[in-house]
């Protein structure tokens, strides 16, 4: 169970480790496979934030934070096999999660704290449900959003919650009641 455990974080923290990282050597590691995302908001280099675990039915999921490129939602069941399973398109700095579950659906927190692109996925669903979103200038208000993971392939956009200075490293209390 150690090594899976050691070998799985291995395998998402390669995610976006830069290639002179991967020169380093553990005695107790191995590196498995390295898993580039897409630049999908302008041309910010792909750099991870925080990563979370959950299990979500049968399958063992990373969720893997990046610097304005959404949330990596990463299928690391089988470590050699992993891959991107889906992303939540939110164009965010920080994009530190936290995952917690309610009422058997499972969720993530997903925080901005000094850019938010305001045109992502996240922020146009968040609008649709009348949250205020945007700034006066058209960009993304710095926050937490809220996105329901129950089905981690079709992540979705449940609540956001506006933090003036941003909430980066805030945290869900474990009952996800807080």
């Amino acid at each position: 169970m150690r090594r899976l455990a050691a070998t799985t974080v291995l395998a998402v923290l390669a995610l976006a480790a830069p290639a002179a990282a991967q020169d380093a050597h553990s005695p107790n590691l191995t590196h498995v496979k390295t898993l580039p995302y897409e630049a999908r908001n302008g041309t910010t280099p792909n750099y991870g934030t925080d990563i979370e675990f959950a299990r979500i039915g049968e399958r063992q999921y990373a969720l893997a934070g990046s610097y304005r490129n959404g949330l990596q939602i990463v299928d690391i069941t089988d470590p050699e096999q992993a891959r991107i399973a889906a992303v939540y398109d939110c164009g965010v700095t920080q994009g530190d999660p936290q995952v917690f579950t309610r009422a058997e659906r499972t969720y993530v927190t997903y925080t901005s704290d000094t850019y938010g692109d305001g045109t992502s996925t996240c922020y146009r669903e968040a609008a649709a449900l009348g949250f205020e979103v945007l700034k006066a200038d058209g960009t993304g208000r710095n926050g937490t959003f809220v996105a329901d993971i129950t089905d981690p392939l079709a992540p979705r956009t449940v609540s956001f919650v506006h933090v003036e200075q941003g909430s980066h490293n805030q945290t869900v209390h474990p009952g996800g009641d807080y």
